[in-house]
């Protein structure tokens, strides 16, 4: 294994928001596509299936940061990553308003490309700013 690896797990902290801690969805159930961008390609099978929560207008999760570096010497970053689909994927690119504690992080058409194992993922960038420590809020709005 890896040694680099080992080290970044134990310098990285991750808070994982699950499809059922979104709240303001339409539905939530298991969900994979029937097919891909990529449908010629059977080596790696159909798009693996996921729990997802499924948003028309707007979803939020709250989320707790307890320690954050904003020294001159040391300072914290934060990414979003985003683990989705469109339903309608063969649309590759639909407006998507990303905020975190009010302050807009994204806000742009998104991309998602559904590839042969489905479940794509972007990361986005989230300021020092915006972040507080306690609670915190994140909406998507689509």
């Amino acid at each position: 294994m890896n040694p680099a690896i080992d080290y970044y797990e134990k310098i990285i902290d991750k808070i994982i928001i699950r499809a059922v801690d979104f709240y303001g969805a339409e539905s939530y159930r298991n969900f994979r596509h029937k097919d891909s961008l990529h449908s010629f390609t059977t080596a790696f099978g159909l798009p693996a299936q996921r729990l997802a929560c499924f948003c028309s207008e707007s979803i939020s999760a709250e989320f707790q940061l307890s320690t954050f570096k904003n020294n001159p010497n040391r300072k914290s970053r934060f990414l979003l990553k985003l683990i989705a689909t469109w339903l309608d994927w063969k649309k590759l690119q639909h407006r998507v308003k990303i905020l975190v504690n009010d302050n807009i992080i994204f806000d742009q058409k998104l991309f998602l490309e559904n590839v042969c194992i489905g479940w794509p993922a972007v990361y986005i960038p989230i300021p020092l700013e915006y972040i507080r420590k306690g609670k915190n809020h994140l909406q998507i709005i689509n």
